[in-house]
């Protein structure tokens, strides 16, 4: 028996239809591989899991699908400020970051001078 190709366009529409099914509630893309396979339009099968992850990733990079939950992973956005003299143990400081340490954090940091160019 010849493997029939996946159809990804058609995939994908069945996809969204599925989470649309369950708005406003939000779904993982498990759910929606469980959906799929159960309904047999995919394998169930972990390259499938992985090429549906890809297609449905670029169909939402483009617009084109709803997000989807992701209960296992965290995302970690380390810490920014809108300049350096913002930051916790300020580098344009006179003494650098080192008076910061030295001195604690009652050491002034200097304005910003606008008439230098950063």
């Amino acid at each position: 028996m010849a493997r029939e190709r996946i159809r990804w366009p058609l995939v994908v529409d069945c996809a969204r239809e599925i989470v649309d099914g369950y708005a406003p509630l939000k779904v993982t893309l498990r759910r929606v591989m469980h959906r799929l396979a159960a309904e047999g339009v995919l394998p169930h099968t972990p390259p499938m899991y992985r090429q549906l992850s890809a297609q449905l990733a670029q169909a939402r990079r483009e617009g084109g699908f709803p997000d989807l939950i992701d209960t296992v992973r965290e995302v970690h956005v380390p810490p920014a400020w809108p300049d350096a003299y913002s930051a916790p143990g300020c580098f344009l400081c006179p003494g650098g970051w080192a008076a910061h340490l030295l001195d604690g954090p009652t050491v002034p940091c200097p304005a910003p001078d606008p008439t230098v160019a950063p």
